[in-house]
C-alpha cells in the first residue's frame, strides 16, 4: 500500500515540475521576444553611437567615410541600409589594408619626409610652440594622414574595426529575425515603436503607474523638440567656439517661429544642416596632409593669429588641432533632430496620433473661462489619486518654481546680464497671478520674450568668448573692467589662459552658462505647461480663488461674532435655566409648607376640639380670645420640635431637578470614543506586553471602522460584520498561542514600534488639528465655496459671489420649510430662532452684507467641521439631522415645563 501511494507523490511532484519549466518556458520566451523588439529599436541608434565614436577617436581619411555614411543616414532614413552596407565593406577594406601595413616589407622611413623649421621672420610662433607641431616633431609619415601605421599587437590595433564590424553584422541578424518571426506568426510591424503596446492617450490620466508606462512609450513624442533645443544649448555650452555660435543662431532661428507646426516645416533644413556642419567640421580635423611641409597661412608672418584664437575658430592646426570630441556633442544633437523629424512626419498619420495622440498646440486666444466646460482633459484640483497630486504640483505650482530658478540664476553671478534676470523675476512676481489669468496669446507674449533673453544671453556670452578665451591677455591689461562686467572667463579646457594676475582677478567661478541652461531647460517645461490643456483647470481655480480673496478674513470675523453670539446666548440659556429652577423650587417650598399647614391645622382641630368647646361653654369671649392667641403660639413653635421636620428641612429636596440628567444624556449621545493616543498605548504595552496591547489596538482600529461605516452607510448591517470578525479574530489567537522564539520578538518589536510610531503621527496630527481648528474650518468652507464657483466656470457661466450667496439662500429656505418655519415664504424678512437672529445681527455692517460671510454662518460652521472628502450633500443632510434634533429637544423641554406647572 505504501509503495503507490509512494508513486503517486513523486507523479505529483514530477508534475508539478513541469508545470514550473512549462510557465519558465513561457516567461523566457517572452522576455526573448520582449528583448528581440528592444534591440530592433535602438540597434540603429547603437550602430551610429558606436562608428561616430570610433570615427572621432581615429581621425583619418579612412574614417571620413563612415562618418559621412551615418551623417547622411541619420536625418533621411532611407538612406541607413545603405549606410550599414557601405560601412560594412569599408570596413573590411581597412582592416585589409591595415593589415598589409604590417608586412615587413613596407617600411615607413623611406617614404617619410622631414620638415626644416622656418626662420624667425616667417612665423610668429615661439620655437617651444613650433617643436610641439606635426610638421617638426619627429619623421612624418603620409600613411597615418589615410588612417595607416605599424602597430604590434596586430589584435590591439584592429578592434576597434573588427567590433564594428561585429555589431554592423549584429544589425543585420536582429531585422532579419524580426522578419522572420512576424512572418512565421503571420504579425504585422507595429505602428508605434513602443514599448508597453496596450497603453495608449487614454491611459494617461488613468493612474500613475499607466502615465509612467505611457511617458516610457510616447517621451520623445511628447517632448522632443524641447530635448533637441536642451542638446543645442547643451553643445554652445560645451564647445564656447565660433561653431557654438553659429548653432546659437540657428536655435534663435527655429525659436522665432514660435509655433510648433512652423518650426516643423524648417525642420529639415535644420537636420540638413546639421549633417553637413558634421561632415565639414570632420575635414578640418583631417586638415591637409602634413607630408608636403607646408603649414597653414595663419601660422605665416603676415597673420596675426593666436593659438587660442585659431583654437576658437576651430581652424586646423598642426600645432593645436580642433577637438574632435566636440563632434560627439554635434553627434547626439543630429541623432536628436532626426528623430524629432520622424515625430513631425508621424503626427501627420492617424492611427499614430489615435495611439499617442495629438500634440497639436492649445488656441493662442482661447481663454478659459469659455472653454473649460470643452476640455477634452479631466479635472485634477481635488485630487483623487498620486497623479493628481503630481499634476496639481507640476500645474499650479511649477510657475513659482520657475520663478525661483530665474532668481537664483540672476542672484548666483554678478553681471549685467543678470540684471535682466532680476528684473523678469520681479515683474512677474508682481504681476504674475494677474497674468495667469488673461488669455494665452498675452502669456506667451510675455513669456516668450523671456525665452528670448535668455537665449539672447547665452549667445552673448558664446560671442564674448572670443575675448575671454582668445585674446584674455589684452584684456586683463587694457580692459578689466570689462572682464568684471560681463565676467569673462574662459570656461573650456586647452586654452593658454594666464593665472597669476593680481591686478585683475578673472571670475572663473562666475563664467559660463550653466544657470542659464537650468533656467532655459524650466523656461521650455512652463511654456508647454501654459500650451496644455491642463492649464484651463488651473486658471479657472485661480480665478475662483481671486473672487475670494477676501473672504478668509470675512469668514475670520464671523466666527468670532458667532463665537460670541453662541457665549452670550449659551449665559441667556443658563440664566434661563436658574431661573426655572428657581420657579421649581418655589413652587415645591409653597407644596410643601401648604402640605405641613394642612397637616397642622388637622392635629390642631382634633387634639384641641373639647377644650374649645368648654371653654366657650363657660368663659366668656375674653378667655376664648386668650385661648387662641395660646394656640397660634403652639403653632409657631411646634414645626421645630418635630424631629422629621428638622430630618426634612435639611435634605436637598429642593434643589432636585431632571436638567443635569437631561445634560448628561445629550452628553453620551454627542460623545464618542476616542482614539488612544501615544503615551496611551505605550502605558498600555508597559502594563501588559506589546503583543496584548498590538491586539487591543487592532481591535480599537476595527471598531472605529465599523463606526465610521455605521455613520456613513447606516447601522443595519454592523451586527453582521461585527461577528464575521469576531469569527476571523479566533483561528488568529489560537495560531499565536505557541511559544515565542527570539525571531517572533524581534519581529514584535518591530512591529510594536512601527505602530507606536503611527500613533505617534496619530497623536501630533490630532494636535495641530486641535490647535489649527478655526483655520481648518475656514479653509474647508473656503475649499468648497471655491469648488462651487469652479463648477459654474465649468459650465461656462461667469462666476460671481451671488451664485454662493443664492446657494446658501436655497439652503436656509430648505431648513426652514423642512422645520416647520413657513414664515420665510410668506415674508422673507421675518426669520424666527436663533439663526434669524444671527443673520440680522450679521448683516449690521456693509462689508458683511457683500461679502455674505454672516447670512449663512450657520450652514458656513456646519461646513467648516467636515472632512475633506464629504460632498456637499452629505453636509446638508448632517444639517439637516441636527436642526430635527434640536427641536424634537425644545419640544421636550416645553412639556416638561408645562408638566411642572400642572
Amino acid at each position: 500500500g505504501s509503495l503507490p501511494d509512494l508513486r503517486n507523490k513523486w507523479h505529483l511532484v514530477i508534475d508539478r515540475l513541469t508545470v514550473l519549466f512549462l510557465k519558465f518556458l513561457e516567461y523566457f520566451h517572452k522576455m526573448q521576444v520582449f528583448v528581440w523588439w528592444l534591440l530592433e529599436l535602438h540597434i540603429i541608434k547603437i550602430v551610429s553611437s558606436y562608428i561616430i565614436w570610433v570615427t572621432v577617436k581615429e581621425v583619418s581619411l579612412f574614417n571620413f567615410v563612415f562618418l559621412i555614411a551615418w551623417a547622411l543616414a541619420l536625418p533621411y532614413a532611407q538612406f541607413r541600409p545603405l549606410a550599414s552596407s557601405i560601412c560594412t565593406v569599408w570596413t573590411c577594406v581597412i582592416i585589409v589594408c591595415k593589415m598589409l601595413y604590417q608586412l615587413t616589407s613596407i617600411d615607413p622611413s623611406t617614404f617619410s619626409s622631414n620638415c626644416t623649421l622656418p626662420g624667425e621672420n616667417e612665423t610668429k610662433v615661439n620655437l617651444e610652440e613650433l617643436k610641439t607641431s606635426v610638421l617638426y616633431s619627429g619623421p612624418v609619415d603620409p600613411a597615418e594622414w589615410v588612417g595607416l601605421r605599424k602597430s604590434y599587437p596586430l589584435l590591439v590595433y584592429l578592434r576597434n574595426n573588427l567590433l564594428m564590424l561585429a555589431i554592423l553584422a549584429f544589425e543585420v541578424t536582429i531585422y532579419r529575425h524580426q522578419e522572420y518571426y512576424r512572418c512565421r506568426n503571420n504579425l504585422t510591424t507595429p505602428v508605434t515603436k513602443t514599448i508597453f503596446h496596450d497603453i495608449t492617450r487614454a491611459h494617461l490620466d488613468d493612474g500613475l503607474v499607466n502615465c509612467v508606462k505611457y511617458f516610457i512609450n510616447y517621451f520623445f513624442y511628447k517632448f522632443g523638440l524641447e530635448t533637441c533645443f536642451l542638446l543645442s544649448v547643451n553643445v554652445i555650452g560645451q564647445r564656447m567656439d565660433f561653431y557654438a555660435m553659429i548653432h546659437a543662431f540657428w536655435l534663435i532661428a527655429v525659436l522665432y517661429r514660435r509655433r510648433r507646426k512652423a518650426i516643423a516645416e524648417i525642420w529639415p533644413k535644420y537636420c540638413c544642416f546639421l549633417a553637413c556642419i558634421i561632415t565639414f567640421q570632420y575635414f578640418l580635423c583631417i586638415g591637409i596632409p602634413p607630408a608636403p611641409c607646408k603649414d597653414y597661412p595663419w601660422r605665416s608672418g603676415n597673420a596675426n593669429f593666436n593659438s587660442n584664437i585659431i583654437k576658437w575658430l576651430y581652424f586646423p592646426d598642426f600645432i593645436v588641432r580642433p577637438n574632435p570630441v566636440f563632434l560627439v556633442y554635434d553627434f547626439m544633437l543630429l541623432l536628436c533632430a532626426s528623430l524629432q523629424r520622424q515625430t513631425f512626419e508621424d503626427e501627420n498619420k492617424a492611427a499614430v496620433r489615435i495611439m499617442a495622440g495629438d500634440n497639436v498646440e492649445i488656441c493662442m486666444n482661447l481663454d478659459a473661462a469659455s472653454f473649460s466646460q470643452h476640455n477634452p482633459v479631466p479635472d485634477f484640483i481635488h485630487c483623487r489619486s498620486y497623479l493628481d497630486m503630481y499634476k496639481v504640483i507640476i500645474f499650479s505650482y511649477l510657475f513659482w518654481f520657475v520663478l525661483t530658478i530665474i532668481f537664483i540664476t540672476g542672484t548666483t553671478r554678478i553681471s549685467i546680464f543678470c540684471m535682466g534676470y532680476l528684473v523678469a523675476c520681479f515683474y512677474f512676481l508682481l504681476f504674475g497671478g494677474d497674468l495667469l489669468l488673461k488669455p494665452i496669446r498675452s502669456i506667451l507674449r510675455y513669456w516668450d520674450w523671456l525665452i528670448a533673453y535668455n537665449v539672447f544671453v547665452i549667445t552673448m556670452k558664446n560671442i564674448l568668448s572670443i575675448g575671454a578665451c582668445g585674446y584674455i591677455e589684452s584684456l586683463i591689461k587694457n580692459s578689466c573692467w570689462l572682464i568684471q562686467a560681463f565676467s569673462l572667463a574662459c570656461t573650456v579646457k586647452g586654452y593658454r589662459i594666464p593665472t597669476n594676475n593680481l591686478d585683475c582677478k578673472l571670475p572663473s567661478g562666475e563664467a559660463g552658462i550653466i544657470w542659464d541652461s537650468i533656467c532655459f531647460a524650466f523656461l521650455l517645461l512652463q511654456r508647454r505647461v501654459f500650451m496644455s490643456y491642463y492649464f484651463l483647470h488651473v486658471v479657472a481655480d485661480i480665478k475662483a480663488s481671486q473672487i475670494l480673496a477676501s473672504r478668509g478674513a470675512e469668514l475670520f470675523q464671523a466666527t468670532i461674532v458667532k463665537a460670541v453670539k453662541a457665549r452670550i446666548e449659551e449665559e441667556k440659556k443658563s440664566m434661563d435655566q436658574l431661573k426655572r429652577q428657581m420657579d421649581r423650587i418655589k413652587a415645591r417650598q409653597q407644596k410643601y409648607k401648604k402640605g405641613k399647614e394642612r397637616m397642622l391645622s388637622m392635629t390642631q382641630e382634633s387634639s384641641e376640639g373639647p377644650e374649645i368647646r368648654k371653654v366657650s361653654e363657660e368663659d366668656d369671649e375674653g378667655e376664648a380670645d386668650k385661648e387662641k392667641a395660646k394656640g397660634k403660639k403652639k403653632l409657631w413653635w411646634r414645626p421645630w420640635v418635630d424631629h422629621a421636620s428638622m430630618v426634612r428641612s435639611g435634605n436637598y429636596y429642593l434643589f432636585e431637578t431632571d436638567s443635569e440628567e437631561e445634560e448628561e444624556e445629550e452628553k453620551k449621545e454627542e460623545e464618542e470614543p476616542r482614539k488612544k493616543s501615544a503615551f496611551q498605548f505605550v502605558y498600555q504595552a508597559w502594563i501588559t506586553d506589546p503583543k496584548t496591547a498590538l491586539r487591543q489596538r487592532r481591535k480599537e482600529k476595527k471598531s472605529f471602522g465599523k463606526e465610521e461605516k455605521r455613520r456613513r452607510k447606516g447601522s443595519g448591517d454592523g451586527g453582521t460584520d461585527a461577528d464575521c470578525e469576531d469569527s476571523e479574530e479566533e483561528p488568529v489567537k489560537k495560531k499565536s498561542d505557541g511559544p515565542d522564539n527570539i525571531i517572533k520578538r524581534i519581529f514584535n518589536i518591530l512591529k510594536f514600534t512601527w505602530v507606536l510610531f503611527l500613533a505617534t503621527l496619530d497623536s501630533f496630527t490630532a494636535w495641530l488639528n486641535s490647535i489649527s481648528r478655526e483655520h481648518i474650518d475656514i479653509s474647508t468652507v473656503l475649499r468648497i465655496e471655491r469648488c462651487m464657483l469652479t463648477r459654474e466656470i465649468k459650465k461656462g457661466n461667469v462666476p460671481t459671489r451671488e451664485s454662493i450667496h443664492m446657494y446658501y439662500q436655497n439652503h436656509m429656505m430648505k431648513l426652514s420649510k423642512e422645520s416647520g418655519l413657513d414664515s420665510i415664504d410668506k415674508n422673507p424678512g421675518q426669520v424666527s430662532g436663533l439663526e434669524a437672529s444671527e443673520r440680522m445681527d450679521s448683516l449690521d455692517s456693509a462689508a458683511s452684507r457683500d461679502s455674505i460671510s454672516s447670512e449663512p454662518t450657520q450652514v458656513t460652521m456646519l461646513y467648516s467641521r467636515q472632512g475633506t472628502t464629504e460632498t456637499i450633500e452629505e453636509v446638508e443632510g448632517e444639517h439637516e439631522e441636527e436642526g430635527a434634533r434640536s427641536a424634537s429637544r425644545e419640544e421636550e423641554e416645553e412639556v416638561e415645563d408645562y408638566r411642572d406647572r400642572k
